[in-house]
């Protein structure tokens, strides 16, 4: 993908040879498939965004691969339209911005970029000596020459790697301010609407005290009039702003709560997993939920109070100089306001803490029946089971019965105050009325002025609840952002090797998070480059652990891991985990076709390896015989209707299509009859001597077709040697046992 499609340097070339060279660059692109065709879509029917695609990253000289390529893709859907592609492009790290300027103000170093058109999308990349751009055209699959007066000044799209948003997620303190900050003209925008709306909001208590002190006095109806046209005139203004204003808020929260959600997710999917195995499902299931909060924050009425409090200054003001004193009751209330939140809204937050974390408990005890209810039917275990359900949710009802009284006790004490406040105001305003210094209709006007100030104070301080909880919820997203990931998603290696498959194991201690024991003790153990070696030994004896620690699901805690020479901590994640065919010993699949499952494993494989794989395995037959083929799609109806011999060969199929250097077998006869088996040794045969290959099992036939068996007891090794030696020792040691 490094070399160009087009040749920039020759911008002054001649017309002829520019287009005989577009010709020839639209021939090519046609023959490499420029949609995805790589990654197994075809490129008939691609929309035009799709299309640009690789054109693009090919311009930009990315560096990736398949498969950074085929994380970014939609799983399912192609990409249909713009705002798809600059998702797929953000992934890949390469951030596109609109560009203000006209077409004739574009440089080249700003290329290429995109142009987006009613029916098109295109890659601009680069200027002829006429002044047209030369651009690849997706709707039409072809290069073409587009005059710079055709380019409207709102349809390019700048394209550029993006480097910043890396340094922002280790260094910033707070993400999500810094994503807030991408939102600075909304929240302005929504800052001046609520300024101009509350101006607008002095309208009615003026024309009331106008009416009461003016249009009643000098009884005219012109008058009355008059001020009712304004006052009306100023109330369909306001409606109108108020619809600008929630549409605005509507699209923040939107905009936000799709940028958390995925940054989000994406963060945890990229965690180290021993730090996702120590939380429970229920607990990573009520975290997410919480994220998904983050949208409501900004179409809460918590949203429209903060707006509005700052703005209760300008009332305050009016009701001074229309009252003098009456202003001092809700300029009172609203320091009071103030102390009562700054002292209960860290209590309130901690008791918020505690009932989401009862509930997440909860959470994860439902989880637990829901996935093992056959088992407690089998072991009649289901007084036992509502015991634990009952205490669980005891606990969690006492702490939200607390949580709900500080709430109720917060809006009885907030009523009571605006009470008092509302009181004082209309004694101090009757007082000065008596005194003559007040007229009635300033009295009324004051009265409604001081009602303005203190609905919003009232709805922020009813809301601190809620408040408490968006805290958390900032807080725990910015701590994610924090935490340090096995590696960054979309981000390329510095450095790209040549992986050959020498595996050196060296006094390896790991232990599971939260086990007292170590499952692997100072394990030494050395794999030649094109070598099979049989890992076997009982059960807890190590293998898995062993497997699980090579692939680096696990860092152990002395030790290392060596391949060819390099520590695997010095290396890249990605490129680690893809130089390994690992087949697991669970039968996991997505939801998706056989295809798009065994894709994960190698995104680059073609059709034929596929067909080739799955057919040495006996698994096209199969699938073709009682499903549709490799488009099978594994949904749970078909899952319950595909026997576990089939499914582990599924397994064995995702290992197998990677031609890696490196392979890890766990467990692979678990579940094989003896045909599958048959078929698996066979292809263990072919791999032999072309690639490294270590089979945890329990099997002497697998034990034999390698170079050497290794027996683990204990996490150590208890024997080694060639498997006609080892193999007999084992069944020996069986026969006494027995």
């Amino acid at each position: 993908m490094s070399r160009p499609l087009f040749n920039l340097e020759d911008v002054h070339a001649a017309d002829n040879a520019v287009h005989r060279q577009w010709r020839d660059l639209s021939a090519e692109l046609a023959a490499d498939g420029t949609a995805t065709s790589r990654l197994g879509l075809p490129d008939d029917g691609a929309a035009p965004a799709e299309r640009c695609l690789i054109p693009l990253l090919r311009e930009m000289r990315w560096q990736g691969n398949d498969r950074l390529l085929f994380e970014a893709l939609p799983h399912f859907d192609r990409i249909e339209t713009f705002q798809v592609l600059r998702t797929v492009l953000s992934r890949l790290t390469v951030k596109t911005t609109p560009f203000h300027g006209s077409a004739g103000e574009l440089t080249h170093a700003q290329m290429p970029c995109l142009r987006v058109t009613r029916d098109d999308v295109q890659v601009l990349v680069g200027k002829t000596g006429t002044g047209e751009f030369r651009a690849y055209s997706g709707r039409q699959g072809e290069a073409i020459s587009v005059p710079a007066a055709d380019i409207l000044k709102n349809e390019i799209y700048l394209a550029a790697e993006d480097t910043e948003e890396q340094g922002q997620v280790q260094n910033n303190r707070s993400w999500f301010s810094t994503v807030s900050k991408r939102f600075r003209t909304s929240i302005i925008s929504i800052l001046a609407l609520g300024f101009v709306l509350n101006i607008l909001a002095l309208a009615p208590p003026l024309f009331i005290m106008a009416i009461y002190d003016k249009a009643m006095g000098a009884k005219s109806t012109e008058v009355l009039l008059t001020m009712a046209v304004g006052v009306g005139i100023i109330l369909l203004c306001e409606v109108a702003l108020r619809r600008m204003k929630t549409w605005l808020q509507s699209y923040l929260g939107g905009r936000v709560d799709a940028i958390v959600g995925n940054k989000t997710f994406e963060r945890i999917l990229h965690l180290p997993y021993a730090m996702l195995s120590e939380a429970p499902i229920g607990t990573q299931v009520m975290r997410l939920r919480y994220f998904d909060s983050v949208r409501d924050i900004f179409q809460s009425s918590l949203f429209n109070a903060i707006v509005d409090i700052p703005f209760t200054l300008i009332f305050i003001v009016a009701i001074f100089l229309i009252g003098g004193p009456v202003a001092l009751p809700p300029l009172a209330l609203l320091t009071i306001y103030t102390l009562l939140a700054v002292y209960v809204l860290p209590k309130v937050q901690r008791e918020v803490a505690a009932v989401g974390e009862q509930k997440s408990k909860l959470n994860s005890f439902m989880i637990e029946t829901f996935r093992n209810q056959r088992a407690l039917r089998n072991l009649s275990v289901e007084d036992t089971w509502l015991e634990r359900f009952s205490a669980l949710s005891t606990n969690f009802n006492k702490l939200n019965i607390h949580a709900r009284h500080i709430t109720h006790v917060l809006q009885t004490l907030s009523q009571t105050l605006m009470t008092i406040c509302g009181v004082l105001v209309l004694g101090i305003g009757a007082m000065r009325v008596m005194e003559g210094e007040m007229s009635l209709g300033a009295l009324i006007a004051t009265m409604a002025l001081s009602w303005r100030v203190l609905n919003p104070m009232n709805q922020a301080f009813l809301s601190i609840t809620q408040l408490a909880q968006s805290r958390t919820v900032i807080e725990q997203i910015n701590n994610l952002m924090k935490v340090q990931l096995e590696r960054e998603p979309g981000h390329l290696p510095k450095i790209t090797r040549d992986i050959r498959g020498d595996l050196k194991v060296s006094s390896l201690v790991l232990r599971y998070p939260g086990a007292t024991e170590a499952s692997l003790k100072g394990l030494e153990l050395t794999v030649k480059e094109g070598e099979t070696v049989a890992i076997t030994g009982p059960s807890g004896s190590g293998k898995t652990a062993l497997f699980q620690a090579v692939i680096g699901l696990f860092q152990p805690q002395v030790g290392s891991i060596l391949f060819d020479g390099l520590d695997v901590r010095q290396l890249d994640t990605a490129e680690w985990r893809s130089s390994i065919g690992y087949a697991p010993d669970d039968l996991d699949f997505f939801y998706g076709t056989v295809k798009q499952n065994l894709l994960m494993s190698d995104p680059g494989a073609t059709d034929e390896r596929l067909i080739e794989v799955t057919g040495k395995l006996g698994l096209l037959s199969y699938l073709e015989e009682n499903f549709n083929g490799l488009e099978t799609r594994l949904n749970g109806e078909v899952l319950k209707q595909i026997p576990d011999n089939m499914k582990q060969r599924i397994v064995l199929a995702r290992a197998f299509v990677k031609a890696a250097p490196l392979y890890l077998f766990d467990n692979p006869g678990t579940h094989l009859d003896f045909e599958g088996d048959k078929k698996f040794m066979a292809m263990i045969e072919d791999l032999k001597g072309k690639a490294t290959i270590l089979i945890n099992t329990q099997r002497p036939s697998h034990m034999k077709m390698a170079n050497r068996v290794v027996v683990l007891r204990g996490g150590q090794i208890a024997m080694m040697g060639p498997p006609e030696q080892v193999v007999p020792a084992l069944m020996g040691q069986t026969a006494k046992a027995g």
